[in-house]
């Protein structure tokens, strides 16, 4: 398994409230760690994110 770090959670985030074509985000809480999993789908989302097509997860959570 390939781990590598991105900003594609900040990209989404940028603008509107909308999601571009060929992305999805889904998010859920597990106690007090917000997790957000966005999926770019297609050629549509590359572009719109500046990513690579993939899965990205990000985990929020409180300082240790």
């Amino acid at each position: 398994m390939q781990f590598r770090t991105d900003l594609a959670i900040e990209a989404t985030e940028m603008g509107s409230t909308d999601l571009p074509s060929g992305v999805k985000q889904e998010s859920k809480e597990v106690e007090d760690i917000k997790l957000t999993k966005i999926i770019i789908e297609n050629e549509e989302g590359e572009k719109a994110l500046g990513r690579p097509r993939g899965t990205y997860i990000t985990a929020e959570m409180p300082p240790l």
